[in-house]
């Protein structure tokens, strides 16, 4: 499909060197333009006399900036190095962006990812009405004011053909998306097929499609991403990403790594610090794609009411599901729980991934508030410790949901800091670890950690 990307294919064959580096540089300060200037001030090597342009620059901007800064700014960027042909510079707006916590900026701010001598190959992905939407019909989710645009595209198949064509969430859309320029083979065990050692994006809320792709043809590359920030009161659109100075409010766009010494991704772990388990483990023993009928031969719905009269808990709290692995050494994948209905049992799980039977699950909901619950900040503060971080938010504690004098007092601070890179956001996160379908990470306060 290779009406819906754009690729080019940055070589790195002229440049001499071979040695690979990747710089990561944050920076906060009252405006967009000032942020970016102290970042590009303080790459080591781009300021020495004769260091050729990097390969591929990626930013992340907080969403605490005046609306009319960020086109200006992301035209100052890219013409920094985006019209000398070598220099893929692409990014998007976030919630928060990743400090070492004693900066007092709480998120303001902009973080680059720059990487020098190596060999990248960017793309981008366009909305169009060939794309496939999986997350605007799950079944079982409530819906969303941006999932109406599907409309415009798409049947939904449920309606016109009902509950017997609903057999599966995680099924591979049956049109390949042509991400990469290497990738026209569906044959992932292809000799000639070159792995890249990594792949970064930044996506919309259907990027379902293209990871199945890539999951399809890179099984084994580790895949990171950021699903942007809701910025309708900040731009004007439902999201804002950019891409060699175009600004895109839908699609994704992303560059894969092939400098297989150096991967910069090579340990990707995911926690969940705000949940705690609500009663024991269950067994599924009826289940159809992400929609669970029966826990150990009783109603899903039954068995969580159960534990909620039990221990008490209000019935209008949020609740998740804790999904283990069949391999005991993978991380459990936890969702949001949608819908349910105690005189059926059914219950719907946030998930594109196909529930079977068998499989163990636990719920899970969010812990008691105590005077050390967890802050928004809390989720980036270990960047030191790690390559990347990146967190999940709820719509309570976005950046722009902070009290007027707070915002006021962090965009007046001044401060930069070498090797940090991360952000959060409300709208989640894209984990693929090697050999596990790619996924998005979505529970409030989650924790993603890159090594």
């Amino acid at each position: 499909m290779t009406l819906l990307t754009r690729r080019f294919l940055r070589q790195a064959g002229s440049i001499t060197s071979q040695r690979s580096l990747w710089t990561r540089v944050s920076s906060t300060a009252p405006t967009l333009k000032a942020c970016i200037d102290q970042c590009l001030a303080d790459l080591p090597l781009d300021n020495k006399k004769g260091q050729p342009s990097p390969t591929v620059c990626f930013a992340l901007i907080s969403k605490s900036f005046q609306g009319d800064d960020y086109t200006a700014a992301i035209k100052d960027l890219t013409h920094r190095w985006g019209n000398n042909n070598t220099t893929s510079v692409m990014g998007c707006i976030v919630d928060r962006t990743a400090s070492t916590g004693d900066d007092g900026s709480d998120g303001h701010g902009v973080n680059l990812l720059v990487g020098y001598d190596e060999h990248i190959q960017p793309f981008q992905v366009f909305d169009s009405p060939q794309r496939q939407k999986a997350r605007s019909i799950s079944v079982g989710r409530w819906g969303q004011v941006h999932d109406f645009d599907r409309f415009k595209y798409e049947d939904n198949t449920l309606d016109t053909l009902g509950w017997d064509s609903f057999q599966t969430i995680s099924r591979p859309p049956q049109q390949h998306v042509h991400v990469l320029d290497n990738d026209d083979s569906t044959d992932s065990s292809s000799k000639n097929q070159q792995q890249p050692s990594f792949i970064l994006m930044a996506s919309d809320h259907e990027p379902d499609q293209v990871l199945h792709s890539l999951d399809q043809v890179y099984p084994t590359t580790p895949k990171l991403g950021i699903i942007g920030a809701s910025t309708p009161f900040v731009t004007g659109e439902p999201y804002t990403f950019f891409y060699q100075g175009q600004i895109m409010h839908a699609g994704m766009i992303g560059f894969a790594a092939y400098q297989s010494s150096t991967s910069l991704i090579s340990q990707v772990t995911v926690r969940h610090p705000d949940l705690e388990p609500l009663g024991s483990t269950f067994e599924i023993t009826r289940a159809r794609g992400n929609i669970i009928l029966d826990l150990d031969d009783q109603g899903a719905t039954r068995r969580l009411l159960d534990l909620i009269h039990q221990g008490k808990v209000a019935k209008d709290e949020a609740f998740y599901l804790s999904m283990q692995s069949d391999n005991q050494h993978e991380d459990s994948v936890v969702a949001r729980i949608t819908s349910g209905d105690p005189s059926r049992g059914n219950m719907a799980v946030d998930t594109t991934l196909d529930l079977h039977v068998g499989q163990k699950v636990q719920f899970m909901k969010r812990k008691a508030v105590t005077e050390g619950a967890l802050e928004p900040r809390d989720l980036l503060n270990s960047c030191n410790d790690h390559s990347m971080v990146f967190g999940v938010v709820d719509l309570d504690h976005t950046i722009d949901a902070m009290g007027l004098a707070k915002t006021t007092n962090i965009s007046n601070s001044h401060s930069s800091k070498h090797q940090v890179f991360g952000a959060t956001s409300e709208n989640g996160m894209i984990v693929g670890k090697p050999g596990r379908p790619s996924r998005l990470v979505q529970v409030p306060f989650s924790i993603i950690t890159v090594d």
